[in-house]
């Protein structure tokens, strides 16, 4: 009943996050509006030669349907890197930091010709990190030194603990050394104590009773240091981000440019869930009928725990070129030039971790060349088959 009246209550009050406002994750799969089955993300420079190589066919001819994302800097170890820098990079170390570059390739269901996605994102300001991630940090650091401190003993079977009694004492006396919180070191004092029972004193049996207890605290580092990798991503303050991308359609003489797109959002992030942002874009296509549409956007952005709430504005000027005829039917080039708005409240509710429920409620832009209502109220489900934060903790 309770998760009834929440849902109820979110698609009343409509809403979520806008992606009008956002800058695309990876601009290359944006401007083809097509997610790759296959996503290739190379960690080091030979891995990426090999997945550039492997993108072709025996025939020397791209294969379709691959996405590529790469970030320039992170294809070498930075051994002189310190914590202060990746941190809290400034200027040119920011650039470099967070500058990502994607490629896609995509064969059009309708017209059965191939198409290629460039793009890059970079973020210029990265912002503040939040009291919360410290918090989590330094448990995080207390819970591997609560580790190191088990090793230590399993390392002294056979030498000063011979017993499931001494490994027990010197796991205590070794927590105590430790920076963990009252809290902490009772929690794992109890978890000791407990599993002592479960075992004998046979040194073999004193070294499993180590490994189970190590691998406990393994279990908890890893939810915290996902819950750190989450955090570093979600800063406070100012930050500022551009991302561009570019469509190459193929045409009988190859490849011609039949889309591109440029992003500059700035958000300024009241608390890690509460963030208010701009953003100024250009789109251009060119399939038939030229369009340029500039927009500048505005909108405020409430994140939850499992949902998220957006208000969101936007202005557009556009000019469209299309093909008509005069008074005489004669073919002229006919533009249209207007401006046009949105505005909306949209809401995104995450069922799982990659599946949400998303609803949009408000008035879209209006189209020279579309003639319909632009209010609309849509809703759906979003399936993300890729979860970086993942990928970013395996490495």
């Amino acid at each position: 009943m309770r998760k009834f009246i929440i849902w109820c209550l979110l698609l009343v009050a409509s809403p979520i996050l806008g992606q009008n406002l956002q800058v695309p994750n990876t601009p290359a799969f944006s401007i083809l509006d097509y997610e790759p089955s296959a996503v290739m993300r190379p960690s080091s420079i030979k891995k990426l030669s090999n997945d550039i190589l492997n993108s072709f066919d025996a025939d020397g001819k791209l294969i379709m349907n691959l996405g590529l994302e790469v970030s320039p800097y992170w294809l070498k170890s930075r051994d002189t890197l310190t914590r202060e820098q990746y941190l809290k990079p400034k200027g040119f170390q920011t650039f470099i930091q967070t500058l990502s570059i994607s490629a896609a390739t995509v064969k059009d269901s309708l017209t059965n010709k191939n198409n290629l996605g460039l793009g890059f994102r970079v973020q210029l300001v990265k912002g503040q990190l939040s009291k919360e991630f410290y918090k989590h940090e330094r448990l995080l650091n207390n819970y591997e030194t609560a580790v190191a401190g088990i090793a230590v003993t399993r390392a002294m079977i056979g030498i000063s603990v011979n017993t499931i009694d001494d490994a027990l004492e010197d796991i205590k006396t070794n927590l105590d050394d430790t920076k963990l919180e009252k809290k902490e070191k009772e929690e794992i004092r109890q978890l000791a104590e407990e599993l002592s029972k479960k075992y004998k004193t046979k040194p073999s049996e004193v070294r499993e009773y180590c490994e189970e207890l190590i691998n406990y605290i393994d279990q908890q580092t890893t939810t915290l240091a996902k819950k750190v990798i989450k955090l570093e991503q979600q800063r406070t303050g100012f930050s500022l981000e551009i991302a561009a991308a570019t469509k190459f359609g193929e045409v009988e003489t190859g490849q011609e440019l039949q889309k591109f797109g440029f992003w500059l959002n700035a958000n300024n992030y009241i608390s890690s869930k509460d963030a208010w942002t701009i953003t100024a874009r250009i789109f251009g296509t060119d399939n038939g009928i030229k369009t340029t549409n500039s927009d500048i956007g505005f909108g405020y952005i409430k994140l939850g725990d499992n949902f998220n709430v957006a208000l969101e504005g936007m202005l557009r000027w556009y000019s469209t070129d299309f093909a008509d005829v005069n008074i005489n039917n004669e073919s002229i080039t006919r533009v249209e030039r207007d401006f046009t708005y949105r505005l909306a409240t949209q809401l995104s509710y995450s069922l799982y971790d990659n599946i949400s429920f998303n609803l949009s409620l408000g008035k879209d832009f209006e189209s020279a060349t579309i003639k319909k209502s632009s209010f609309f109220s849509l809703f759906g489900l979003n399936y993300s088959i890729f979860n970086k934060q993942e990928d970013l903790y395996k490495k």
